[in-house]
């Protein structure tokens, strides 16, 4: 697996973590607070160069559009 995929994954479990479990009482998943805010950290480091920036961008836009449009989400890239 590479680093991106494991980054994006990682993610995904710390801001997602109620997607890996089973809700019984359907009530827990309106107490969702009504906004959610999330940053995206992306690489742009020269070891990021074709395929690895090409998978984290598919995987941004996937992310993205899995957001509910009461969410809030920012980017940050970095380059080293």
């Amino acid at each position: 697996m590479n680093n991106i995929l494991i980054k994006v994954i990682i993610l995904f479990i710390i801001y997602f973590p109620h997607h890996l479990f089973a809700i019984e009482n359907c009530a827990q998943q309106i107490k969702q607070p009504a906004i959610n805010h999330f940053s995206i950290v992306v690489d742009r480091s020269g070891s990021m160069r074709g395929k690895p920036l090409t998978d984290v961008k598919k995987a941004v836009n996937h992310f993205i559009g899995e957001l509910r449009s009461s969410d809030i989400a920012n980017i940050i890239t970095f380059c080293t």
